[in-house]
């Protein structure tokens, strides 16, 4: 995917989720220019977060999306995580019916995958279920009821 184009994407994605975070009266702070770690503050209980707003793809029943950054370099691609720069992703996208919250300290490290339905298997040790990081359950965890 060409550099423009995934911007793009990032962008109607972060639209998404504005309208969403907009939609359950949270708070929402933009920070002004592109050079940061983070694309909303966010304001929920009196608690201010930094979030990262990353495009989540379906695949095979589950949910993907990358927990680093990737940036363009005279050489090629760099790649950086967000430790100690962000307090969690923010996750949408045009395919997915809900918006989900991941703490930083639950996230994977490249790439994160949420799980919407028990696989085929019937494994469930391990498993970042979907439901669990709804945006309207993680408010309720920080809310505290």
């Amino acid at each position: 995917m060409e550099e423009s184009d995934a911007k793009t994407k990032g962008e109607k994605t972060e639209a998404l989720v504005l309208a969403e975070l907009v939609k359950k009266e949270i708070e929402v702070l933009l920070p002004f220019g592109e050079n940061h770690r983070f694309d909303f503050g966010v304001i929920i209980e009196g608690e201010f977060l930094k979030l990262q707003c990353k495009t989540g793809r379906i695949e095979n029943g589950t949910i993907v999306f990358s927990t680093r950054s990737t940036r363009p370099r005279g050489n090629g691609y760099s790649k950086a995580d967000y430790n100690g720069e962000i307090d969690g992703f923010i996750v949408g996208g045009w395919n997915l019916c809900n918006t989900y919250l991941i703490p930083i300290e639950e996230a994977s490290r490249n790439e994160m995958v949420l799980r919407e339905a028990a696989p085929k298997n019937n494994q469930s040790k391990g498993i970042n279920w979907a439901e669990e990081y709804r945006i309207d359950a993680q408010i309720k965890s920080i809310q505290g009821t």
